[in-house]
């Protein structure tokens, strides 16, 4: 499962968003991150040099740099009253919705 029912479009934010195409579920998974694993060092250099970052910290040494990512999903959360949430497991980054519903 890549990406299901996330679509990319303009964000009045941040310039791009990504968005429901699909109504999801409470706590219903939304498809998986991907990208490049680096150093925890190495993604902090990255987000004092770039304008916007796709970075999600992994752990105290590891993060996933998502910025060449095909998928619409390094845009989630960019949001100042997110509805989803990363779940970290089995080496996959993936978010899940937390409303009731969304559409």
């Amino acid at each position: 499962m890549k990406t299901k029912g996330v679509v990319q479009a303009p964000s009045l934010i941040d310039g791009v968003g990504a968005y429901a195409a699909a109504t999801f579920g409470r706590r219903e998974k939304i498809g998986e991150l991907d990208g490049v694993r680096i150093s925890l060092r190495s993604a902090q250099q990255i987000a004092k040099t770039r304008k916007r970052i796709h970075i999600v910290e992994l752990n105290s040494l590891v993060a996933l740099d998502a910025s060449r990512a095909v998928s619409s999903l390094k845009y989630v959360n960019h949001s100042c009253n997110p509805n989803t949430y990363f779940r970290i497991a089995y080496r996959k980054v993936s978010p899940f919705h937390t409303a009731e519903s969304a559409t």
